[in-house]
C-alpha cells in the first residue's frame, strides 16, 4: 500500500506548534460546521467546499501533490491517484482549512510553493518544512476538527460498545487520524 493508505496516514499536528494556533483552527472549523448546520457524521466535505463558493477539482497525477488551494481561481484541487477515500477527504478538508484560515491572503500567488510544501511536509529534512510548518499544521488541525467534530467524537466515545476502528469508518477518516483526535481531545 502507498504512503496514502488508510492505515498509514497521520496528520501532522505537532505539539511544538502554539496551542493558540490550533485553537483558532478548531474554532473556525466549528463555525463552518455550525453555519452550514452540519451536526452528523460523516461530514460531507464537498458540500462545505461549495458553501464557501469554491470549486472542487479532482485530478489523477501519479507524481503530483496531494492537493492545493488555488485561491485566485477559487479552486481546491485534490489528487486522487493512489489515494484512499479517507486521504482524499482529509486533503480536501486540509485545503479548505487553508482557505478558512486565510493562508491564501498571507501567500497570495504562491500556489506552486504551497503544493510542494504539502507534498514534502512529511520529510523532516526538507528545508521548506520549517518555513511553512505552522500554516500546514493549522490546516491539519482544521481538517481534523472539521471531519471529527468535538461533539460527535464525545458521542462516539461514550457509546456503550465503543469500537474506535468502527467509529473511524463511520466518520470516514483513517484509524490513525481518529486515534490521534481521541488523544488530542483527551478522550482516551
Amino acid at each position: 500500500m502507498s504512503r496514502f493508505g488508510d492505515d498509514r496516514y497521520t496528520p501532522d499536528v505537532t505539539p511544538a506548534v502554539p496551542s493558540a494556533a490550533i485553537s483558532v483552527a478548531e474554532k473556525l472549523a466549528k463555525q463552518l460546521l455550525d453555519r452550514n448546520k452540519v451536526f452528523e457524521v460523516p461530514v460531507v466535505v464537498d458540500a462545505l467546499v461549495e458553501a464557501e463558493m469554491l470549486t472542487l477539482v479532482r485530478i489523477e497525477d501519479p507524481k503530483g501533490p496531494d492537493g492545493e488551494l488555488r485561491a485566485d481561481a477559487g479552486l481546491i484541487v485534490v489528487n486522487t491517484h493512489g489515494r484512499s477515500l479517507t486521504r482524499i477527504r482529509f486533503t480536501i478538508a486540509h485545503e479548505l482549512g487553508h482557505w478558512c484560515l486565510g493562508h491564501h491572503r498571507q501567500a497570495a500567488g504562491d500556489a506552486l510553493l504551497h503544493a510542494l510544501v504539502d507534498q514534502r511536509l512529511n520529510d523532516a529534512s526538507d528545508p521548506l518544512r520549517s518555513g511553512q510548518q505552522l500554516a500546514e499544521v493549522e490546516a491539519n488541525a482544521f481538517a481534523s476538527a472539521l471531519l471529527m467534530p468535538v461533539d460527535a467524537m464525545r458521542r462516539a466515545r461514550n457509546e456503550k460498545t465503543f469500537d474506535a476502528h468502527l467509529a473511524a469508518r463511520r466518520f470516514e477518516v483513517s484509524a490513525e487520524a481518529f486515534f490521534y483526535r481521541l488523544q488530542h481531545l483527551k478522550l482516551l
